[in-house]
């Protein structure tokens, strides 16, 4: 009789297993390694360049990184679990008139079998063929001895009947294209990944590309702003530690309440809303525009209303604007003065 599962077998099939496993192990590393250079090149300038650089790259990444594991890790020790099982088992014998009973099936947690038919004159018993050792079994009809193992059958021996094998053997055709099935059957998975990605890696970028208002200065303007990240790492040339971040932002940019631009260290605003604002300020604006162009700070930046007065104040509740209760330091005017250099 020839025995299918053996030590042999088993060997080669943990082999198999290490190798696949070593391959998903070191993608998996170099996709963290990618992400986490990524994080630390990220700057305020090259913050939304880094970010959608990092969904291009981790979301299809990822992607592979599933497929190996569900196409090969996973297949690799199932099968290695399965033949150790099959060897530590004890082995029992039957004999028939060899059948299949149907396609192949995927054992939940295990390997893909063929069902099988032992015809033994009025009875018949139902085993399993693990799919990859269909080529070993003689053509249906084939009188055999076989050996099982909880009705998984590790070896057979031909008794009387057609001897030809794999070549002519009309066993059930396996299913085209297999594995492109597999990953198109993963689809909801992958949808769950990007999803995964964009959150996490937002989250992720949020905390490199922001701060607690005692390290960064904000300043908050009542008209259109352009390239504002931009702006903002020119801004950051004048600052000094700990303080290492600018943010720049029109109003309508805190859509849930006012809460935040309350306690912005630097205002733009237009002379037609000073009274709206005028609490939030510290007396004295400079003027950044004026529509008779004696003053016309970062235009290229701020969407000034043409017929509009616009003044820089700094803020009552700013942490670096010295005077202030509270205050750390001054480091809202030394960014106020390299603003009003911009021109």
């Amino acid at each position: 009789m020839e025995a299918f599962i053996n030590p042999t077998l088993l060997a080669e099939q943990k082999a198999r297993s290490r190798r696949s496993t070593l391959v998903f192990r070191l993608f998996a590393a170099a996709m963290l390694l990618a992400f986490v250079t990524m994080c630390l090149l990220t700057r305020t300038a090259n913050a939304r360049a880094m970010f959608i650089a990092m969904l291009a790259s981790m979301i299809p990444a990822g992607m592979i990184c599933i497929l190996l594991y569900c196409l090969r890790v996973r297949p690799d020790r199932t099968a290695a679990r399965h033949t150790k099982m099959l060897l530590d088992g004890a082995a029992e014998t039957d004999e028939g008139e060899f059948r299949y009973a149907g396609g192949p099936v995927q054992i939940p947690g295990s390997v893909r079998v063929l069902p099988v038919s032992l015809q033994n004159g009025e009875e018949s018993r139902c085993l399993f063929l693990d799919e990859t050792l269909a080529e070993k079994m003689p053509a249906e009809g084939t009188r055999v001895r076989v050996q099982t193992v909880r009705r998984y059958i590790t070896g057979a021996e031909i008794l009387s009947g057609n001897e030809n094998t794999a070549e002519q053997n009309a066993r059930p055709e396996r299913k085209r294209h297999p594995l492109l099935r597999q990953a198109f059957s993963m689809f909801p998975v992958f949808v769950l990944w990007a999803m995964a990605v964009a959150i996490f890696g937002g989250f992720i970028f949020n905390l490199i590309t922001d701060t607690t208002a005692k390290y960064k200065v904000v300043i908050y303007a009542d008209c259109t702003v352009s390239d504002g990240a931009e702006l903002a790492a020119r801004l950051e040339d004048a600052l000094t530690a700990p303080v290492r971040m600018v943010k720049v932002h029109p109003f309508d940019y805190a859509m849930f309440g006012d809460e935040e631009i309350r306690s912005a260290d630097l205002y733009i605003i237009p002379a037609s809303r000073l009274e709206e604002y005028g609490g939030w300020l510290v007396p004295g604006g400079i003027p950044v525009y004026r529509p008779d162009g004696s003053a016309g700070i970062a235009p290229d930046y701020f969407g000034y209303q043409p017929d509009e007065e616009y003044d820089l104040y700094y803020g009552r509740a700013s942490l670096h604007t010295a005077g202030n209760e509270g205050a750390v330091d001054n480091q809202a005017a030394d960014v106020a003065e390299r603003l009003l250099e911009i021109h």
